[in-house]
């Protein structure tokens, strides 16, 4: 009975506790800054596929101003030709959401997922 009424009390506080997911479905990562999401996000994991010949540099950046008053880099790299990056972030923080750009148009397909 103490353990029902422990299950009953204690429950609802760890189904609470859990932050609901967000995703971003596969898309291209535009050559001018986009916004992704627009409020602070957890950010767990990213892929990033680059179908062209060249190597491409792909900048995730939060919407804050806490870097010497300007955003923060979640994530930057080149990502080379003809490649698949899936980039585990470990749910880092993004204040105030999540912006992305590629260094150039149509050439990276993203995907984005976390938590609020």
């Amino acid at each position: 009975m103490k353990k029902l009424l422990f299950l009953l009390v204690f429950a609802p506080a760890f189904i609470l506790a859990q932050s609901p997911p967000w995703e971003v479905g596969l898309t291209n990562v535009p050559a001018a800054t986009t916004v992704v999401v627009s409020q602070t996000v957890h950010v767990q994991q990213m892929t990033l596929v680059n179908t062209t010949g060249s190597a491409v540099t792909v900048t995730v950046l939060d919407r804050s101003t806490n870097c010497n008053g300007a955003a923060c880099t979640v994530f930057a790299a080149s990502i080379a030709a003809n490649t698949v990056y899936t980039v585990p972030l470990g749910g880092v923080r993004a204040q105030g959401g999540v912006t992305w750009v590629a260094s150039t148009a149509n050439a990276v397909s993203g995907w984005m997922r976390g938590t609020f």
